[in-house]
């Protein structure tokens, strides 16, 4: 039988956390703009929604296409934008 082998590398994760960072500040496949406090974040749906309940439930509520906007007035733009780099 043949051997196996696995290769992990330990910065994978971190490196895909930063290059999806990087689209979403150019507006690189961003799909959605969220507003709060009128200031417009330009965001990936799927990574708001794996990343928040709330986000995940609003999309799956409400069928959003790649214009759609969504505001929300539950939280100060200064915490969003700090919620949003991570």
């Amino acid at each position: 039988m043949a051997e196996t082998v696995k290769y992990v590398d330990e910065e994978h994760k971190s490196i895909f956390l930063k290059l999806l960072n990087e689209q979403r500040l150019e507006g690189e496949h961003c799909d959605i703009a969220v507003v709060v406090e009128d200031v417009k974040f330009r965001a990936h749906r799927c990574v708001l929604a794996a990343c928040s309940n709330y986000f995940k439930k609003l999309f799956k509520k409400h069928e959003v296409d790649n214009s759609s906007v969504i505001e929300i007035d539950f939280i100060r733009s200064d915490i969003f934008e700090e919620v949003e780099r991570v």
